[in-house]
């Protein structure tokens, strides 16, 4: 084994970052409302546009509170962010706290010219969710007819203006096998290919009739332990966004560095860590194995079998 195959090895068992992670506060997920103009079937909040927000969270202290802790990286997020009309007031005020990071997670439905400017001007970066390059299974997700060729519109819209923007793509029973054609269209539209992922649904909210729950760190993405923190519209703090079944404790106008220094979130954190430390001893093994795999098969020459 050589000393750069022992150096990955002891790299990967570590763990994907470093462990002072555990323990800070750097990014931040704003569910600032649970409104929704879409019914999607994999949707972890449950949003529609039946769900009416109570306004009971003072965004602009969350935000505050945050970056007093530390934090400078923050999305707002939904149901549909631009659901809520104080989003730009919200984004305003994070830009003049000193946030670096500032992320928009949206459908792209609602996205107007004068809201994209707004976007454009605090130097805002979008991300948004896209399920086919057919018009009748995207509708078909999303639960609502049309959104396909306004969630597009909108992608176009956001292009035209040179916001930054990344597509996830999520994959489901209903447009099941259609990775490929979802990545071609996207491309076809101008979308930088490094900026599309793609994602399995998630057993949490609505996905949860899809998909079976399965352990906790298995769940998640298994980044959340990086100094993450999810507020959500009525208060309620999770470790992730989809760790829904670990409420932390409800935002109450300066504690979150209580939250923070909670023991449950620290175990919870804990939890996540070991488990990506130890997926990634599992795939350095599974490396080391294929690279003595290939030193082995190679030609056996006099020259190739000296030490």
């Amino acid at each position: 084994m050589t000393n750069g195959t022992r150096v990955r090895i002891r790299e990967r068992a570590s763990g994907p970052g470093n462990e002072p992670l555990l323990n800070g506060l750097h990014f931040l997920w704003l569910e600032i409302t649970p409104g929704c103009n879409l019914r999607c079937q994999h949707c972890y909040t449950e949003s529609s546009p039946l769900v009416k927000d109570p306004k009971i969270v003072d965004w602009a202290k969350v935000l505050v509170d945050a970056y007093r802790l530390g934090c400078r990286d923050v999305q707002f997020i939904g149901g549909e962010p631009t659901y809520n009309t104080s989003l730009v007031q919200y984004i305003s005020t994070a830009r003049k706290l000193g946030y670096t990071f500032i992320e928009v997670f949206t459908n792209l439905t609602l996205i107007s010219e004068a809201l994209a400017n707004q976007f454009r001007k605090h130097e805002i970066n979008i991300a948004t969710s896209f399920y086919s390059p057919s018009k009748e299974v995207h509708d078909a997700v999303t639960g609502v007819k049309g959104s396909f060729d306004r969630t597009v519109g909108g992608i176009r819209r956001v292009l035209d203006m040179k916001i930054p923007l990344r597509v996830g793509i999520i994959s489901m029973g209903t447009n099941q096998n259609g990775t490929r054609d979802c990545i071609e269209f996207l491309t076809g539209m101008g979308v930088d290919r490094n900026k599309i992922g793609v994602d399995h649904t998630r057993p949490v909210g609505r996905g949860g009739s899809l998909v079976k729950l399965e352990r906790v760190e298995e769940t998640v993405c298994g980044q959340c332990w990086k100094g993450k923190l999810a507020v959500s519209w009525d208060g309620a703090c999770y470790p992730c966004i989809f760790s829904r079944e670990v409420m932390l404790g409800r935002f109450t106008g300066s504690n979150l560095g209580e939250i923070l220094h909670s023991a449950q979130l620290k175990q919870f954190r804990k939890k996540i860590f070991d488990h990506s430390a130890a997926v990634a001893s599992a795939t350095a093994a599974q490396d080391l194995f294929a690279e003595l795999l290939a030193i082995f098969s190679g030609p056996t020459t006099p020259n190739s079998m000296q030490a």
